[in-house]
């Protein structure tokens, strides 16, 4: 089986996803934090690739660790590298709900929930342009456990709630 890995180059888990998928051919796409453009032109050169090497799985992912969630979260240093003024104001705003209790769950639940949007954007273009069903989904590496560990669900990660 082939499949497609969008990581984060300051993560350096590529070594690590060929060791846990050690059967399947597996293909890597960088982008910093997994901030990924979904404009048409990136996504159809997306398409492009999994169509050349017939992809049938996406997964995005991130470590636990990764120095641009950290950065997004805590200090901010790297909110002026271009185009990641979206991806520094998306976290912003998970850091105002303050809906959650501890550091850690903070930075899974910002990671899960970032991704899940990710997955969703390119998860939609799928559907719509390709006739074969594309599984997309998001992982987290915690090199604490030496694991990755599938994100939150978009259930539990919801963009907003009302109360009647």
């Amino acid at each position: 089986m082939n499949k497609l890995f969008l990581v984060c180059p300051t993560d350096f888990l590529e070594s690590k996803i060929n060791e846990f998928n050690y059967n399947s051919n597996n293909y890597f796409y960088t982008s910093l934090g997994n901030s990924l453009n979904t404009d048409l032109k990136t996504l159809l050169h997306i398409k492009e690739i999994l169509n050349e090497h017939s992809i049938e799985e996406v997964h995005f992912v991130l470590s636990s660790s990764n120095k641009i969630i950290l950065d997004a979260l805590k200090g901010q240093s790297f909110s002026r590298i271009r185009n990641m003024d979206n991806y520094y104001k998306k976290i912003n705003q998970l850091k105002a709900d303050k809906i959650c209790k501890t550091p850690d769950d903070t930075k899974y639940l910002s990671i899960s929930f970032y991704l899940n949007n990710k997955i969703k954007e390119v998860q939609q273009f799928l559907n719509i342009s390709s006739s074969a069903s594309i599984n997309v989904t998001g992982l987290i590496y915690d090199s604490k456990t030496d694991n990755f560990e599938n994100i939150y669900p978009a259930l539990y990660c919801l963009e907003y709630f009302q109360l009647n």
